[in-house]
């Protein structure tokens, strides 16, 4: 095998190898998303799908605000905003997976909800 042959098997080994990993990467880790799909479970199972997307792009908002805790198991502990399900639904992990691919419906700022009448209000700052 040629030089440049081995040049190029070793580029694409570490192609195929920083491909595989590239999923990982995420800045929150399986124990984070499980988390925030729990949440969403908890808070908006028989609610519409939008709804249960901005419920946790709330969460995610939160996390990135400097008036809340930095990480997001500090955010969803604050039990007068969220509720955790003791299981994640397959829409509940569903919507997570977009919401990590950056999927959003609500503006960055929207970081507090209540529920009135049967509906959903979402407040930024």
């Amino acid at each position: 095998m040629g030089v440049l042959s081995m040049r190029k098997y070793a580029f694409f080994l570490i192609l195929v190898v920083a491909l595989c990993w590239l999923p990982h990467l995420s800045a929150f880790d399986g124990e984070d998303r499980m988390l925030l799909a729990r949440t969403i479970s908890g808070m908006a199972e028989t609610e519409p799908e939008q709804v249960a997307q901005m419920i946790g792009e709330v969460a995610l908002n939160r996390a990135k605000d400097s008036r809340f805790p930095e990480d997001l198991r500090s955010v969803l502990d604050d039990f007068r905003q969220f509720r955790r399900s003791p299981t994640a639904s397959n829409r509940s992990l569903m919507l997570v997976d977009r919401l990590l691919r950056g999927e959003r419906l609500l503006p960055d700022d929207v970081v507090r909800f209540e529920k009135r009448a049967g509906r959903y209000a979402f407040y930024g700052n």
